[in-house]
């Protein structure tokens, strides 16, 4: 089995920041802030369940109309309205009309909303005005007018609270409203669907009205103009000869003239098909044309009468002096024709549009009387049983989520800022270091270390604690670190002052001790010593400095303690320690010392202070970086590490120190700390310290 060799640059198995997604530093960041999560999400339910049940209810109804685009025709009005009902712009049309101010104003006026509490400009008081138990404010005197920017108001809040709903593939509409009072809700609602449907009969009679009265003025008109092209047409019949009328559409229509031309033709067909097998003075040919005179005479007859008589009606004298004006007429037969077929179509086109007017005007006074709409109520709104808002369970549950999410974001945001180092996984992420021992905190209570009294040498003081089992641990720790060739000098040091590097120094030589006798502790921090102290040596006793500079003899520099540790205690503090530790005095003698010693632990100077451990460095064969658990930031750690590896100084790891076990057991227990350094954990009893004794 080979040792573990140090690492001076960076701990490489390591994984990177970023490199892969721990799940479980995840759920360690969680843990630890859990009761700052916990207490967010409970402050945001408490105040989310106090504004849901404060907040006053709103209660909804909603009226189903029906708006028929294709409503049924009583009479054929459609060119008076000029509107194509058949189509989706007519209903979007209706939508809005429904949403128009002119029908909002009507209803608010038919319900005097302006003076209901719930739309007054200074009616709608927050939740917790309410909740507080502040007076609503008076409604206004109902002699007084409203002003403007009342009535808009009233308009603005009943729009607003008015919902259009279409329902999909019909001619439904939903109209519903919103109210803290119920009643007042379906009252609004049923308000507007009569609103709009009076406004729609209204709208139609007064269209059908108009269209009447146009009407009436047009039909005076064509009235005169129809009795005008008659009596034209009646003068000019009365100064034609009679053959004028056998062109006369009358007559050339009159059933019997048809017939008889009918059977005019039939007679020539007859006589076609008889000449192509006799001749003319053939019986047959001869019957045949007889036949044709018979019917000629007969049409010719008919054609009198017929003319006779609408000369009767037009008053035209066979006799006297109309016979006299018409043989003096010099018109041509042609232009005769051609002057009765015009007035003739004049009369009949007169009559026709007077007609069709006359028809018109009736409809329309008949559309008046029956007051039809296009529009109807099928489901009236009812006063809703239960509100449906505040949805007081969606309200808290959405508060609680989003209240986790930012509790949950916090606590990683507080983790990314969090620069101290609290756990060994800390350490190996921001340091790139192993951690090779974990100091618990002996100010916490949880830990049973009552019976040390001193941390410096906490080690001896209680054997079978928590604290005595870490100290172990870090020694172990630095045994295994160099199996082939021992760490023979162990430099102990810190980034700054403060952090324990003389309490880890001392117990770290204490813990050596009871395995390797031959052991020694320097005190090299000559600017704060305080090895000889915890020792009870006064402060003149002479130490290193007194022997490296050869004031004092080897004797009375050298202290042996009860526990049977040596130790070397840092002696008259020099002007310029940094000088005494680089000179070769001190190199030889170090080395003399390792050659009598199986294992020297040397307290040096923090790093970032002073040099002193720089030097140290270079003639130690291991180097221990103690740092405070989450007191020192990684940055100034870090800081010393770059200036120890620029002296190529063989660090072996970090030791963590004033760990609170107990509170880091709660969100970190993957560390196994509960089960080692915890009051019930390891070396309790008689057996614990040989096991311990054996581990290391």
């Amino acid at each position: 089995m080979t040792g573990l060799t140090p690492v001076p640059e960076s701990f490489s198995d390591a994984p990177a920041p970023g490199e892969r997604i721990d799940f479980y530093q995840y759920w360690r960041t969680i843990k630890k802030h859990r009761r700052a999560i916990l207490g967010i999400v409970l402050l945001a339910t408490l105040f989310s369940v106090l504004v849901a049940y404060t907040i006053a209810p709103v209660y909804k109804s909603a009226v189903t109309l029906l708006i028929d685009v294709n409503p049924t025709k009583v009479i054929s009005i459609e060119e008076v309205y000029g509107a194509n009902l058949a189509n989706r712009e007519y209903l979007e049309s209706q939508y809005e009309i429904l949403r128009s101010r002119t029908l909002i104003e009507r209803v608010a006026a038919s319900l005097a909303l302006a003076r209901h509490p719930e739309f007054r400009p200074d009616g709608a008081r927050p939740w917790y005005a309410r909740w507080l138990g502040a007076d609503a404010p008076e409604a206004p005197r109902e002699d007084r007018p409203l002003a403007p920017q009342e009535q808009e108001h009233v308009v603005r809040s009943v729009r607003d609270r008015l919902t259009i709903e279409p329902v999909r593939r019909t001619q439904l509409v939903r109209i519903g409203f919103e109210a803290y009072d119920p009643k007042l809700a379906a009252e609004v609602a049923n308000a507007v669907a009569q609103a709009y449907i009076e406004s729609n009969l209204e709208g139609r009679v007064q269209i059908t009205q108009k269209a009447s009265e146009w009407l009436a003025e047009r039909i005076d008109g064509m009235q005169t103009k129809l009795a005008d092209s008659e009596k034209a047409l009646k003068e000019y019949v009365a100064q034609q000869p009679l053959s004028a009328f056998e062109s006369l559409p009358e007559v050339l229509s009159h059933p019997t003239i048809q017939r008889l031309k009918q059977a005019e033709a039939e007679v020539q067909r007859k006589i076609s098909e008889i000449s192509r097998q006799y001749g003319p003075a053939h019986p047959k040919m001869i019957a045949a044309r007889t036949e044709l005179e018979t019917v000629q005479t007969n049409i010719r007859r008919e054609m009198r009468t017929i003319t006779d008589s609408l000369a009767a009606e037009s008053g035209a004298d066979r006799t006297g002096g109309g016979r006299k004006d018409m043989r003096a007429d010099t018109a041509s037969p042609l232009q005769k024709t051609t002057q009765l077929h015009t007035l003739q179509r004049e009369v009949v086109a007169n009559r026709q549009l007077y007609n069709l007017f006359l028809d018109r005007i009736k409809e329309t006074r008949l559309l008046g009387d029956i007051h039809t709409a296009n529009a109807r109520v099928i489901d009236p709104a009812l006063p809703a049983l239960a509100p449906i808002k505040p949805r007081k369970t969606l309200i808290v549950g959405i508060s609680v989520l989003v209240a986790s999410f930012l509790a949950l974001m916090l606590a990683f945001l507080l983790d990314y800022l969090e620069n101290t180092l609290k756990t060994a996984t800390d350490v190996e992420l921001k340091l790139g270091l192993p951690t090779v021992g974990i100091l618990p905190d002996l100010a916490a209570k949880s830990m049973g270390n009552a019976r040390i009294a001193s941390p410096a040498k906490g080690f001896v003081q209680d054997n079978h604690s928590s604290f005595a089992e870490a100290v172990r641990t870090l020694r172990t720790g630095v045994m295994l670190s160099a199996l082939d060739e021992p760490h023979k000098i162990v430099l102990v040091t810190s980034s700054v002052s403060g952090e324990g590097k003389t309490t880890v120094a001392m117990n770290l030589a204490l813990a050596l001790g009871h395995l390797e006798r031959s052991t020694l502790l320097i005190d090299a921090d000559m600017r704060r010593p305080s090895v000889g102290s915890n020792w009870g040596l006064p402060p003149e006793t002479p130490g290193l400095s007194d022997l490296v500079a050869g004031a004092a003899p080897e004797q009375q520099c050298f202290h042996k303690t009860k526990e049977g540790l040596d130790i070397l205690p840092s002696g008259t503090i020099p002007p310029n320690p940094l000088e005494l530790l680089s000179s070769r005095r001190f190199a030889e003698l170090l080395r003399q010392l390792s050659s009598r010693y199986s294992r020297i632990v040397i307290d040096s100077a923090p790093v970032n202070e002073v040099s002193d451990a720089l030097v140290l460095s270079t003639l130690a064969s291991a180097v221990l970086l103690v740092t405070k658990a989450d007191a020192t930031p990684h940055q100034v750690v870090n800081g010393a590490l770059k200036r120890l590896r620029a002296t190529r100084a063989p660090i072996i790891g970090v030791v963590l120190n004033q760990v609170d076990i107990a509170k880091l057991a709660k969100w970190d227990s993957y560390g196994g700390y509960p089960s080692y350094y915890g009051p019930h954990g390891y070396a309790q009893g008689s057996g614990g310290e040989k096991r311990a004794q054996s581990s290391g």
